[in-house]
């Protein structure tokens, strides 16, 4: 599950793994569409191999706790660079709870994953959460909390007893189920959608917000204007219905090949623009290397449908721009002549993942002549 917060946008996200092919560009992708700068992510599978040099997001800092001695399970928060933000420890920290504390300006986020089957007591958990919130009540009392995660079967009664702490999300997050909770200290946000994400989870994301938030905006990106052409199943039909009835021999039968070309290519075009017209838009700098034109668009689109309530619609296009994106990215791959280019090949691995390339470590006393 995965929560996205606009200040603080909240993203909420169960991600059912983001160790899966494709599921943190999945991510960077939906925080893109929302604006998010916040994204309070569970079940990340992390585990110590997965470095933060592979797990990060451009333009996001990453605070992370992943499950020890057992698998899959694990909690993470992005935050925006440009905001200041920082872990805070509660002084009785436990690993046993998958729970992780981020100061965001003035806000403190908590992300909490209660699996099905815990290795405590729910009372365990919830005398701990109590704990926490008792703390920052003490040591910062005019600041806000935010706790956001899959509490599972776990009621939400008690948590807002132990707490003082609102529940805000009131639709179902999996099935007729609402597993997936954000608890506020105070009305923080106004706005509060269940959305389908982009990447592949059981789970729906959570998308909280002020409406009248504006999101950080970085004032050293570039921008660039592309050119696409939309795509609409109405628009293939007319195309088809239209194409049928055009003369692609422009009454030349055995003209010259260029003059056949140049008409051919001519018409090719008109119908193109008649039906396919050009658009324009801005992909920036910040915008990973998958982000073409067409999935940019797309991704506006589905931030207007989420905005405007038709959660269904945006839910529908999430899938398809998630298709998108792994179609991008397997193009990208396919380019590279992988058995005469391999420098080439680690380096479009290294932009697609995030992981920058590292310098190669010397152990002294050992060549290739000792190898050999």
């Amino acid at each position: 599950m995965y929560l996205l917060l606009a200040l603080v946008v909240v993203s909420y996200v169960n991600a059912a793994a983001l160790t899966k092919p494709f599921a943190l560009q999945h991510l960077a992708a939906d925080l893109i569409s929302y604006q998010s700068n916040v994204a309070v992510i569970t079940e990340t599978h992390f585990k110590n191999a997965h470095t933060d040099a592979i797990t990060s997001i451009d333009g996001y800092k990453l605070y992370r706790r992943d499950r020890l001695r057992r698998r899959a399970g694990g909690v993470a928060v992005y935050v925006r660079t440009t905001l200041p933000s920082s872990e805070w420890i509660y002084e009785g920290d436990d690993r046993l709870y998958e729970v992780i504390w981020v100061r965001v300006t003035n806000v403190f986020i908590a992300a909490v994953y209660h699996p099905p089957k815990p290795l405590y007591r729910a009372e365990q958990l919830l005398d701990y959460i109590e704990s926490c919130v008792d703390a920052l009540n003490h040591q910062y009392p005019t600041a806000n909390i935010v706790i956001a995660g899959d509490t599972n079967q776990l009621p939400e009664r008690y948590l807002t007893e132990r707490t003082g702490l609102a529940q805000i999300v009131l639709q179902p997050t999996r099935g007729a189920n609402i597993l997936d909770r954000v608890f506020t200290s105070g009305p923080l946000y106004n706005v509060v959608r269940v959305v389908q994400s982009t990447g592949k989870s059981d789970h729906k994301a959570v998308i909280a917000y002020c409406s009248s938030d504006q999101a950080a905006k970085s004032h050293t990106k570039t921008l660039t204007r592309l050119k696409y052409r939309r795509k609409s199943p109405t628009q293939n039909a007319l195309f088809l219905q239209n194409s049928f009835s055009v003369d692609f021999g422009c009454g030349q039968p055995f003209g010259e090949v260029q003059s056949e070309f140049d008409c051919f290519y001519n018409l090719a075009t008109c119908l193109l623009d008649t039906f396919y017209p050009e658009r324009t838009i801005t992909v920036t700098s910040r915008d990973p290397p998958f982000v073409t034109a067409d999935i940019k668009a797309k991704l506006r689109r589905k931030n207007r449908l989420m905005r405007k309530g038709r959660v269904e619609e945006a839910g529908a296009l999430a899938k398809i721009i998630g298709n998108d994106i792994r179609r991008q990215q397997q193009n990208i791959l396919s380019r590279i002549d992988h058995k005469s280019d391999v420098k080439q090949v680690w380096r479009v691995v290294r932009e697609l993942t995030g992981k920058s390339q590292t310098g190669s470590a010397s152990v002294q006393g050992i060549t290739a002549y000792t190898l050999n």
